[in-house]
């Protein structure tokens, strides 16, 4: 059955305020990937954005068929990932159809926006806790029903249900989703099969194969292989340096981060936030002099000893300097719109006036164990939250990466669990 056939055996007409929720609650899913990677936003940030698509998904099931239909008019008009996302959480809270979502699978293998539209079906199902619904299946044409099925099980941290076989598909991009899930859910049974693609011929096999063994083993072949990525043009480039930023010995990574801090300087930084070595402090402090360099070295200097620049009235606004980071690196500014701008004065005196622990390599200000790992996941900023969540796999290594992306409730839940269990065994 196609969409235009399902809309026909719908109600005609659906009050405004129903077309209002389905557009909004498109809206909000597009938007909630940027939020999750947001340097300034929290866990209680996350939750009012989720609160609000809830509200409006809720006021789109109230309304039934109606809210079927303006969920499907929406879908027809943009066929954009956040109307995807719609069509299929709205679904999924009625009754999964496979008939339905049979409707737009050309529409998720478009090779220009399939691949978000995907990650859209992942995280409506993982907003309805769908763990295995049968639609994938049954309504897709393999390999995008391999991809979003294996997505699914990693969303929710499902590890029980990947197999090896998952590690025998053809297709480079499902297998590429299937690699990374190993890491993500700590299936340490699996590690040896992803060895073999260190040497792939496709850069995601090989960086999702590296990222996972580096995670999970500290594999010293993995290291090598991400420290490659980090210095070449892949969009792979940070999170591979900060992964090994977090897994080789501190004075290798000191010796790394001299190599970097000439030819690509903002990774150097990058990699002494995530190393957590307090004695890198003074060197960031070195790095603000430059313009395009300030926000990502404060951030950085966040990672490290704690202090949130906002809140501690230790950064300023500089507007000329806004345009002249823009004219270094117009890329790079973007990115960093949301970092403050470090006051690096202040921020000096600062950190003169701290006493920080005995230790070699610091998180958000407290030494790096199980117990600091919770207390950032709780509080901390979406990208510390995140560094903690691969700090605490590596602790733990067969444990499930703690998943920041998901829903604000799931994640409060999960987070409750671990604290639980923390206290068990204290």
């Amino acid at each position: 059955m196609d969409a235009h056939r399902l809309r026909a055996r719908l109600p005609t007409h659906h009050p405004t305020i129903v077309g209002i929720h389905a557009e909004e609650a498109a809206i909000l899913f597009a938007n909630r990937p940027a939020a999750v990677r947001a340097p300034n936003r929290r866990l209680e940030d996350l939750a009012t954005v989720d609160g609000r698509l809830a509200a409006h998904l809720d006021g789109l099931a109230i309304a039934g068929p109606h809210g079927a239909r303006a969920a499907i008019v929406a879908w027809e008009a943009a066929q954009e990932s956040g109307e995807v996302a719609v069509l299929v959480a709205t679904h999924l809270q009625a009754s999964p159809d496979p008939a339905t979502v049979s409707a737009f699978p050309e529409s998720l293998a478009d090779s220009e926006r399939g691949p978000a539209r995907q990650r859209a079906v992942v995280a409506a199902c993982a907003w309805n806790n769908a763990t295995l619904p049968g639609w994938i299946n049954a309504a897709l044409p393999s390999p995008i029903a391999e991809r979003l099925r294996i997505g699914v099980l990693a969303c929710l941290r499902v590890p029980n249900a990947l197999h090896a076989d998952d590690l025998a598909i053809a297709a480079p991009h499902p297998l590429a989703r299937a690699i990374a899930a190993v890491g993500e859910l700590g299936r340490l049974d699996l590690l040896e099969r992803c060895r073999a693609f260190l040497t792939a011929e496709d850069d995601d096999l090989r960086f999702q194969a590296a990222w996972t063994m580096a995670l999970r083993q500290g594999d010293a072949a993995a290291c090598r292989a991400l420290q490659g990525v980090a210095t070449s043009r892949s969009r792979y480039a940070s999170t591979a340096a900060q992964l090994v930023a977090r897994r080789l010995p501190l004075d290798e990574v000191n010796t790394w981060i001299e190599e970097l801090a000439t030819s690509h300087p903002r990774i150097a930084i990058q990699v002494a936030g995530a190393a957590g070595d307090p004695g890198r402090l003074p060197w960031l402090l070195e790095q603000m002099s430059s313009p395009d360099l300030a926000r990502v070295a404060g951030e950085a200097v966040s990672m490290i000893s704690g202090c949130d620049l906002a809140y501690l009235d230790l950064d300023g606004d500089p507007e000329s300097l806004d345009e002249e980071a823009e004219r270094f690196d117009p890329i790079a500014a973007q990115a960093d719109s949301q970092l403050p701008w470090p006051d690096r004065l202040k921020l000096s005196a600062w950190l003169r006036a701290q006493s920080f622990p005995a230790s070699n390599r610091l998180l958000c200000g407290r030494p790096i164990d199980v117990a600091q790992c919770l207390q950032v996941l709780a509080s901390g900023f979406q990208r510390q939250r995140g560094s903690a969540a691969i700090e605490l796999a590596i602790l733990q290594p067969a444990t499930g990466l703690f998943n920041v992306a998901a829903p604000a409730r799931a994640q409060l839940k999960a987070l409750s669990a671990l604290v639980q269990a923390q206290q068990t065994v204290n």
